[in-house]
């Protein structure tokens, strides 16, 4: 009603509010969850210090995240907190991005008073840092959830009950919490080796754009030369070479012959699988060179006035050659005539080397 009665004394009144200088933005403070735990045990002192707390939390939570669970002791500095910070607008419209979620331990006072738990939640700690640097996504979220709940039972397990301390974690109980940390592992290991072979391919197509924006000034400058190089049946070898290596890795990957080294990093992988396709594709070059200076014997190239049969006959070559690196040795053996051909066929008089096998009897070594 007030409003209604007195229209010209509110609109006054708002104007001069929007006139006012906007007040000023006090700056967020950056601060650890130690300092968060600290405060929050003193919270109940007083007005002062409860405000004192929730101030905290929100430079916390401005720095990493919203805490969406969390559990504090009562009697002590053993705490745990899951927080999610959303992607901005750019991570979530071009790299679909969700939000990513960390987790907080304060486990020193944990540790003092059970000595004999000190080693399982050190291991706990390093497989939430290979988590956070391996996996994305779901799996990523579903393994940091795993991980909080297993810390938050151990601090439960280790909480005072009515001023009373716990006794020491029996044997048993150390086995049952080392048991859940090994299906942890092992569900990590499943999902990192899915995760490194997505980001070996994310990786392989980043090269074969950058090869693609290389190949362009590279055609220029022979074009520029004496160099008797088509450049049409150029580019088309080098995008073969590079998209017959892409094949090849994808060919395996489905038949699961393919195995990454996950545990190096996502960004060593990336790096590692952008060179593929430049591999690719200069081994494709190599092999269109090689036919066409007429340095391989036994291969019949076609002519020079039969230009579609002989773009086409360089192109499949150079795919084989990215899709495998044996065609160009083959290809390249043939360059020292039928002699050394037939000297190259015959058995070596020595065996080779035996393998080494892991525990399974099986030889398995990462491609990357």
């Amino acid at each position: 009603m007030a409003g209604i009665a007195h229209p010209y004394e509110d609109t006054t009144t708002a104007a001069a509010v929007d006139a006012a200088p906007p007040a000023p933005v006090k700056p967020r403070k950056r601060v650890s969850f130690s300092d968060l735990v600290d405060t929050w045990k003193v919270r109940e002192a007083g007005p002062e210090a409860e405000r004192r707390y929730y101030e905290r939390r929100a430079d916390f939570e401005s720095t990493h995240g919203e805490i969406t669970d969390a559990y504090i002791c009562e009697d002590g500095p053993m705490a745990i907190v899951l927080t999610a910070v959303p992607p901005s607008r750019f991570e979530k419209l071009f790299l679909f991005r969700k939000e990513r979620v960390q987790l907080y331990t304060e486990t020193e006072r944990l540790v003092r008073a059970h000595p004999e738990v000190a080693h399982t939640l050190h291991r706990a700690e390093v497989q939430y840092v290979s988590v956070k640097q391996a996996l994305r996504g779901l799996s990523q979220r579903l393994l940091v959830n795993w991980l909080f709940v297993w810390n938050r039972d151990v601090m439960i397990s280790a909480a005072t009950v009515e001023g009373v301390a716990p006794p020491a974690f029996e044997p048993q109980e150390i086995r049952r919490l080392e048991r859940e940390l090994d299906l942890i592992s092992a569900s990590y290991e499943q999902a990192a080796s899915r995760e490194a072979q997505i980001v070996y391919l994310g990786g392989m197509l980043m090269g074969v754009l950058g090869l693609c924006a290389l190949a362009v000034p590279v055609g220029l400058l022979l074009r520029g030369t004496e160099v008797p190089v088509d450049l049409t049946t150029f580019f088309g070898c080098v995008i073969a070479g590079a998209l017959g290596a892409l094949i090849s890795v994808v060919t395996r990957m489905s038949a699961d012959k393919f195995h990454v080294r996950h545990e190096v990093g996502r960004g060593y992988v990336q790096r590692v699988a952008a060179f593929r396709p430049f591999i690719g594709g200069i081994f494709g070059v190599l092999v269109y060179l090689a036919l066409a200076g007429d340095v391989v014997t036994g291969i019949t190239v076609p002519p020079v006035t039969d230009e579609p049969k002989r773009f086409a006959f360089f192109l499949v070559f150079a795919f084989a050659a990215g899709f495998s690196e044996r065609m160009v040795k083959e290809v390249l053996r043939s360059t020292s005539g039928d002699g050394e051909r037939k000297q190259a066929s015959a058995p070596e008089a020595t065996s080779p080397a035996p393998r080494a096998a892991d525990a399974t009897g099986v030889h398995r070594v990462p491609d990357a």
